[in-house]
């Protein structure tokens, strides 16, 4: 039985592909939300609440997904440390440091207006992002352990499948986020 695996080392590519930002977040860009309606969506199945109200979350959503954009390399150069191994007590001051990014984002995260084509996805983001936090509490705990590495190295990734279909539920939907410089 063969069962085909997308690699999980980013948060998932719909979304970079949809904010268009890999590169130009590093340069400093921004992402806002976009301000005419996607046209990808069939009219029929938003009426005007449901695009108030998709408007609404998109202005939410769009700076929580930029702080996930610059979140992800710094859990991947975490989990790098780990998978190094020896002691990664000097990574503590990292560690701490995304621990309270993520807190924060969680925090943005609860203040997210409801839209019925994006709260799987919000769903999704907050248990993605409360696992990781939750896991790097434990290693910051007492990172001079000796399986803090490993445990380090096995941080969890926000890319999941599931995340992947509620983020293409949302985009089909006319979640998008634009990058603005």
């Amino acid at each position: 039985m063969s069962h085909h695996h997308r690699p999980r080392t980013a948060f998932p590519r719909a979304l970079v592909g949809l904010l268009l930002a890999a590169a130009v977040t590093a340069c400093g860009a921004s992402l806002a939300p976009s301000v005419a309606p996607s046209q990808q969506v069939a009219a029929p199945s938003l009426d005007g609440f449901d695009v108030a109200a998709r408007g609404a979350y998109q202005e939410a959503m769009c700076p929580i997904f930029n702080a996930i954009l610059v979140i992800d390399p710094r859990l991947k150069e975490l989990r790098e440390a780990g998978a190094a191994g020896g002691d990664v007590s000097t990574q503590a001051g990292e560690l701490d440091a995304v621990i309270a990014d993520l807190l924060m984002t969680l925090n943005d995260l609860d203040d997210v207006p409801e839209w019925s084509f994006g709260d799987e996805l919000r769903f999704n983001l907050v248990n993605a992002l409360h696992a990781i936090r939750t896991h790097l509490l434990g290693v910051a705990e007492d990172p001079s352990h000796r399986t803090a590495a490993e445990t380090l190295a096995a941080t969890p990734f926000i890319a999941t499948e599931a995340m992947d279909r509620s983020m293409a539920r949302a985009v089909e939907a006319g979640l998008s986020c634009e990058v603005t410089e």
